[in-house]
């Protein structure tokens, strides 16, 4: 019998833990897989670059190497977190000293309606250690979409500034 009001006890606590716990969705947003929902087209997936280290101009390849998306929204807007994996290579022939550079990223938002609304560029910096030609790094960056739109990411071969 002395083991009765304390199951009870536990029983509710227990339970207001599990309500608790069960809140926490809706203040941290339920994320989920939307990669339909970001396109990068063929002319935009590979880019060559040219750069210069010190005397030397090194060419530079840098390739989309698969993107995601998870993405939560409201009424309005959709908030998408993007990780686009590249794979960037350079010839040691042509310089194998340590390389820092910007690979260029251009992105447009399109509408429900696939008009574009807005335009978007950025450099995602890399740095070549010395004697090293090829890198796989994951360039992560977020969107705000109108709801029913969509992302295109492509990469260019130099940085655009968009006013």
């Amino acid at each position: 019998m002395g083991f009765l009001p304390t199951s009870k006890l536990s029983l509710a606590i227990a339970i207001v833990s599990l309500s608790a716990m069960s809140g926490c969705s809706s203040i941290r947003p339920d994320w989920k897989d939307c990669s339909h929902l970001l396109s990068a087209p063929k002319e935009g997936m590979r880019s060559d670059l040219q750069f210069s280290d010190g005397n030397a101009h090194q060419p530079v390849e840098a390739r989309l190497n698969g993107v995601s998306a998870q993405c939560h929204g409201d009424e309005d807007t959709i908030y998408m977190a993007v990780n686009a994996g590249l794979k960037v290579k350079r010839d040691l022939a042509k310089g194998a000293e340590v390389l820092r550079l910007q690979v260029p990223f251009l992105i447009s938002l399109l509408d429900k309606d696939d008009k574009p609304y807005d335009l978007n560029s950025f450099g995602y910096r890399v740095a070549f250690p010395k004697n090293e030609d090829t890198l796989y790094p994951v360039a992560g960056f977020k969107l705000e979409l109108k709801q029913g739109g969509r992302a295109v990411i492509a990469l260019t071969p130099e940085a655009v500034d968009i006013n």
